[in-house]
C-alpha cells in the first residue's frame, strides 16, 4: 500500500469519518454492526487515536456508501492514492460503457432516450430524445435540463402536467442529492424549484389512472403522453460512470405510440 508524504494531506480522516456517519444519520454502535468494526474503533479513528487502513477506509466508505469521489478523498486525508479514476465522459477510458449507452439508445429507437449526468446535463440523445432538449448553440457547454426548464417558461408550459409532475421532480431531486450526502448543486435545484411550483413540498399523490406518472407533453400539433425510467451501471469503478444514467421513455398511450413509429431514425445518436 502507498501512503502520500504527510504534506499532501488536505485533511484528517476523522472529520470526514464522522462527516459521513452523521450525513447517513447512524450511531458509532450502527456502523459498527453494519461494518464489523468495533465502536471502541471507530471512535478512536474519530478522535484520530487511529490511524486506517486502505482497506478499513474502503470497508466504512462502501457501508456509508460514499461516493466513489468521496471515498479517494477520505483516502487522501489519510494519507494514501486515490483509487478510483475520474474520466471525461468522451475518454477512451469509458467507451464500453459509452458504446452500450449509444447501442440501447439505437435500439430504443423510435423512442425518445437521454444520456444525463448528475446535474441533469445532456450528454447523448437519440432522434426521438432531441425533440424535448432545446439546441444549444456550437461550442457552448452541455445544457441541464433543469436549467432549460426551471428558468424558461415557455418550456415549462409544454408540459401540461407540470404542478403533478414537479411533484415527482422534486422528490427525485431530493433522493439524488442524499445519495450524493447533501450536494450544493441539487440542493440549489431543489430550492429554485420551490419558488417556481411551492406547492410541489407538500402535494398528495397523482391521480392514479396509470401505473406510472406519465409525462404530457405539448408538440403543438399533438400531445405525447410517456412514461420514463432510469438505468445506470451498477458496479462503477470509474467515478465518471457513477455520474451518468440513461432516461428511456415509453409511449403511455396508443396515440403516442403511433406518433414514434411514423419516426425516421436515421441519424446516429449525438
Amino acid at each position: 500500500m502507498t501512503r502520500l508524504a504527510p504534506a499532501l494531506r488536505p485533511a484528517d480522516f476523522g472529520p470526514i469519518l464522522r462527516d459521513w456517519r452523521h450525513r447517513r444519520r447512524m450511531s458509532q454502535l450502527d456502523l459498527s454492526l453494519e461494518s464489523g468494526v468495533s465502536a471502541r474503533h471507530l471512535s478512536c479513528l474519530e478522535t484520530g487515536k487511529a490511524l486506517p487502513s486502505r482497506e478499513m477506509i474502503l470497508c466504512l466508505g462502501r457501508t456509508l456508501d460514499m461516493p466513489l469521489g468521496e471515498q479517494n478523498g477520505a483516502l487522501e486525508a489519510a494519507g494514501f492514492v486515490p483509487v478510483y479514476p475520474q474520466s471525461d465522459w468522451p475518454d477512451e477510458a469509458l467507451d464500453p460503457v459509452r458504446m452500450q449507452f449509444e447501442r440501447l439508445m439505437q435500439l430504443h429507437s423510435p423512442y425518445p432516450a437521454v444520456i444525463l449526468d448528475t446535474y441533469w446535463r445532456v450528454a447523448g440523445t437519440n432522434a426521438a430524445g432531441r425533440l424535448f432538449v432545446p439546441p444549444v448553440q456550437e461550442g457552448q457547454p452541455p445544457a441541464s435540463l433543469i436549467d432549460l426548464y426551471l428558468d424558461t417558461p415557455e418550456l415549462r408550459a409544454r408540459i401540461l402536467n407540470w404542478d403533478e409532475l414537479a411533484v415527482a421532480f422534486r422528490a427525485r431531486l431530493v433522493a439524488e442529492a442524499r445519495a450524493l450526502g447533501g450536494d450544493a448543486q441539487l440542493q440549489s435545484y431543489i430550492a429554485r424549484l420551490d419558488a417556481v411550483s411551492p406547492e410541489a413540498r407538500l402535494a398528495g399523490p397523482a391521480s392514479a389512472d396509470l401505473p406510472c406518472l406519465a409525462l404530457k407533453f405539448d408538440l403543438g400539433d399533438r400531445v405525447l403522453s410517456l412514461m420514463s425510467g432510469l438505468m445506470q451501471m451498477s458496479t462503477p469503478l470509474n467515478i465518471a460512470v457513477t455520474e451518468i444514467k440513461l432516461e428511456l421513455f415509453f409511449p403511455a398511450d396508443a396515440e403516442t405510440e403511433a406518433f414514434f413509429k411514423t419516426m425516421a431514425d436515421p441519424a446516429p445518436p449525438r
